[in-house]
C-alpha cells in the first residue's frame, strides 16, 4: 500500500510539472499598471520508518501541503499590490505527524481562505516603503521566509510558535502597517509596523464569554502590536531591492552573512497583562553553501517559551542549471516555562504547536528551475515529549511548482 502512494505521489508530480507554466500578465496605462496571475503548490507524500509502538502515528499519505493562487501587480509606478488564496492540506490524514492542520471532513475546516491582501507604496523605493493590510508582521525571519524557500524538509517550528505566539493563528497573518526600506548601501534592512492582533487566543474573548462579560470588550485599549526588525548584511547584501519576503538558497551567487534582531511588544488583552516576543537571526551564503538561524524568545505573563531553528545545505551544480542539495535542519521548542493553553492547537501527539518537541531532518532537493521546480526526499525524526509519545521517524518525499 505504501509503495503505491509512493508511486502515485512521483505521477502526480510528473503532471503537475507538465502543466506548469507562467500565468498572463495585463498591463494598462502605457505599463504603470498591471495585473499577473501565480500559482504554488507543495506535493507531499510520506510514511512512518519507525513509529516507536505508537499505533496512532503508523501511517501513510499523500496530500497538497501548501497551495497558493492569486493575483499581483501595480496601481501605478509607486503602488503595488498582491492578494493571493490558500489551500493547504488538502487530503492530509489523520494520523500525519507532520506539520499542518489535518483536512477533515467537516465544514470547519478551511479549504480555501485569504492568505496575504495588502497594498505598498514607495515613498521612495529604496528606504522608504509602506504597507498597509492583512500580512506577515515583519519579524522573526522564519516566520517572514515563505515555505515554498526553505531547503529543509518543513519550516522550521519557530515558525509556528513565533506566529502562534504573536497573532494566535497558524497563517501568522494580521491588519496591520509596516513601514520598511534599505540604506547603507543596501546592507541595513528595516521594519517597523502597528498591527492589530484579533484572535481569541490574543484578545482573550472566549474567556471574557465564558465568564458572563461581553464579548465585544474582550480587547481593550492597549491591545496594539509593535513591531520592529532591523538586519544587517557583512559582504554581499541579502537584497538589492526592498521587498516583504525572503529566501535561503542564492544559487552560489551571494557571498555574505545578514544577522537580523527581532521585537514585539502588545500590552494588556482579557488573556494577558503583556505579550513580548524577541529573537535573533543569521542567513549565512558563500558560494555554495548556505545556513540559517535563528533563537526566539516568547514572552508573556513571566513565562518564557525558548524556540530555535538551525538549517544548513550545500548546492552540488549539475549540467543544464539543475542543482542538488544535501541539506540538513535541527529544531526545538521548549515551552515548560510558559503557560502552553495558546501553543496547544494541535493533536495531542505533536502536530503542529503542541508543547515541547524536537525535530532533527536530513535529505536531499533536487532544483530542476531554481525554486519553480524543486523534488525532495528527508527523513525527519520527531521527540514530541507530550505524554511520553517517544520518538518518531518520517520518509518524506515532495515535489513544488511556482508558475
Amino acid at each position: 500500500m505504501k509503495t503505491n502512494k509512493i508511486l502515485l505521489s512521483l505521477a502526480t508530480a510528473a503532471l503537475v510539472a507538465s502543466a506548469a507554466h507562467a500565468g498572463p500578465k495585463l498591463t494598462w496605462n502605457d505599463g504603470d499598471s498591471s495585473m499577473e496571475i501565480f500559482q504554488m503548490v507543495q506535493v507531499w507524500g510520506m510514511n512512518t520508518i519507525d513509529d516507536n509502538s505508537n499505533v496512532a502515528e503508523d501511517s501513510s499519505d499523500l496530500y497538497i501541503r501548501r497551495g497558493r493562487i492569486g493575483v499581483k501587480g501595480k496601481v501605478n509606478a509607486d503602488t503595488k499590490y498582491k492578494v493571493w488564496f490558500a489551500y493547504d492540506n488538502l487530503g492530509k490524514g489523520n494520523n500525519n505527524i507532520l506539520m499542518g492542520t489535518p483536512h477533515d471532513d467537516t465544514n470547519a475546516n478551511k479549504d480555501f481562505y485569504i492568505w496575504d491582501a495588502y497594498f505598498e507604496h514607495s515613498f521612495n523605493k529604496e528606504y522608504a516603503n509602506v504597507a498597509f493590510g492583512y500580512f506577515r508582521p515583519q519579524v522573526g525571519k522564519e516566520s517572514i521566509t515563505s515555505g515554498f524557500t526553505i531547503n529543509a524538509y518543513e519550516k522550521g517550528l519557530s515558525n509556528f510558535y513565533y506566529r502562534k505566539h504573536i497573532v494566535g493563528r497558524g497563517p501568522g497573518r494580521e491588519v496591520g502597517i509596516n513601514l520598511g526600506g534599505l540604506t547603507l548601501d543596501k546592507k541595513l534592512n528595516y521594519n517597523f509596523g502597528i498591527f492589530n492582533p484579533n484572535h481569541t487566543a490574543i484578545t482573550g474573548a472566549d474567556d471574557a464569554a465564558s465568564d458572563g462579560d461581553v464579548v465585544a470588550k474582550a480587547t481593550n485599549e492597549s491591545s496594539w502590536m509593535y513591531t520592529a526588525r532591523v538586519a544587517y548584511s557583512f559582504g554581499d547584501e541579502e537584497m538589492k531591492k526592498f521587498k516583504l519576503g525572503y529566501t535561503t538558497n542564492y544559487f552560489g551567487k551571494r557571498n555574505g552573512t545578514t544577522v537580523g534582531l527581532n521585537y514585539t511588544y502588545q500590552g494588556e488583552t482579557d488573556k494577558f497583562n503583556h505579550n513580548i516576543s524577541r529573537s535573533v537571526d543569521v542567513l549565512s551564503n558563500y558560494g555554495n553553501f548556505n545556513f540559517s538561524g535563528e533563537l526566539d524568545s516568547l514572552v508573556r505573563d513571566g513565562g518564557e517559551a525558548k524556540v530555535s531553528t538551525f538549517r544548513a545545505g550545500y548546492n552540488i551544480p549539475l549540467s543544464g542549471g539543475k542543482v542538488i542539495e544535501p541539506a540538513a535542519m535541527y529544531t526545538k521548542a521548549d515551552v515548560t516555562d510558559l503557560d502552553t493553553d495558546h501553543f496547544t492547537t494541535a493533536k495531542e501527539y505533536g502536530n503542529g504547536t503542541a508543547g515541547n518537541q524536537t525535530i532533527k531532518s536530513v535529505g536531499l532537493n533536487y532544483y530542476a528551475k531554481g525554486m519553480k521546480e524543486k523534488y525532495s526526499i528527508h527523513i525527519a525524526e520527531f521527540d514530541k515529549t507530550v505524554d511520553g509519545e517517544g520518538v518518531n521517524k518520517v520518509l518524506t518525499f515532495g515535489a513544488q511548482f511556482i508558475f
